[in-house]
């Protein structure tokens, strides 16, 4: 009996886009067995938009909380065995439902946590793969699996082209609000922790740069970025909270001491004083501790210009930590 697949779409202020998402996810084929719009608390026309479509979508209001908090409420109204997603100013491809219904019918997808296909970033100057960018070796032809999906998902996967089994969805937070950035990043990895994925080539969503609307982790790493940095280490904070095996605890380590070594060189530029002791948690996070004391001393000794050498070593430092 083929899976049942749920679309969730939280959306804020995007009547001008919101049809267009809705339709490319209408006009799918196999259709979706059931589209939840959350309208978190939109002062445009966006509810004259949803009026439009009937009983064809469900659709949940409720006070402006942001996008992770409507996720999550769509999490919860859910019904499928699968959860897929889209933003409200994005778009699926056609066969997007298609591909993800004929890898879940394949043997190798029998005990799977979750799906991720390719998505195409485009906006102006710029026209992108996410699988390109990360350099993952997957072929054009069947999906491949991936027997312990965190050490992608650490990395960053889009909600776009993700999609997760319900009860895997049931394991973890949803996503937290209490992170205002990096709320998808935690899904995707609380999900990729619990088992084997499917990786497929095939390009099924695009997520659209318009201009002028910045996306949120983006601008608050450029307006404030010891915060963003210190929101990402809360997000590995979480991760170290899950059941991990051993490997993938030292991966998050690994992860979350690269990031404290930039919070603590953000600390730095800030002249907050803080950065010394940020840099003493790196050393003592990193799953080697002499790798990460040898990461650390440069700038405790040395200040600013420390963290310059390790910056420009970066390379050289892969080699010996094997952290690219």
């Amino acid at each position: 009996m083929p899976s049942l697949v749920s679309v969730i779409i939280p959306t804020y202020n995007r009547a001008h886009c919101l049809g267009e998402a809705i339709d490319s996810v209408l006009a799918q084929d196999p259709p979706a067995d059931e589209v939840i719009v959350i309208d978190d608390g939109s002062t445009d026309a966006t509810p004259d938009v949803l009026a439009g479509y009937g009983d064809r979508i469900t659709v949940l209001r409720q006070a402006n909380a942001g996008a992770g908090a409507a996720r999550t409420a769509g999490l919860r109204q859910a019904s499928g065995d699968w959860i897929t997603f889209l933003d409200s100013d994005d778009l699926w491809y056609p066969g997007r439902l298609a591909l993800l219904h004929h890898d879940l019918e394949r043997p190798q997808a029998r005990d799977i946590v979750m799906h991720m296909a390719d998505v195409r970033f485009t906006g102006e100057g710029y026209d992108h793969e996410l699988f390109d960018l990360r350099g993952w070796p997957v072929g054009d032809g069947d999906a491949e699996r991936v027997e312990d999906p965190l050490s992608r998902a650490i990395s960053a996967l889009h909600l776009n082209s993700f999609a997760a089994r319900r009860d895997a969805a049931a394991n973890t937070q949803g996503f937290p609000t209490e992170l205002k950035i990096s709320q998808d990043s935690y899904f995707m990895c609380a999900i990729s922790a619990q088992g084997p994925a499917l990786f497929s080539r095939t390009t099924v969503a695009e997520v659209r740069r318009i201009a002028g609307d910045d996306a949120a982790n983006v601008e608050l790493f450029r307006t404030d970025p010891v915060r963003a940095r210190r929101i990402v280490q809360r997000r590995f904070d979480l991760l170290l909270d899950l059941p991990l095996t051993a490997a993938q605890h030292r991966l998050v380590r690994r992860h979350a001491s690269g990031n404290l070594f930039k919070l603590a060189q953000a600390e730095a530029q800030s002249r907050t004083g803080r950065h010394r002791q940020i840099l003493i948690r790196m050393a003592r996070t990193h799953p080697n501790p002499g790798v990460g004391w040898l990461k650390a001393l440069p700038p405790l000794l040395l200040g600013q210009t420390g963290f310059e050498i390790v910056t420009r070593k970066k390379t050289g430092f892969s080699r010996v930590t094997g952290k690219a």
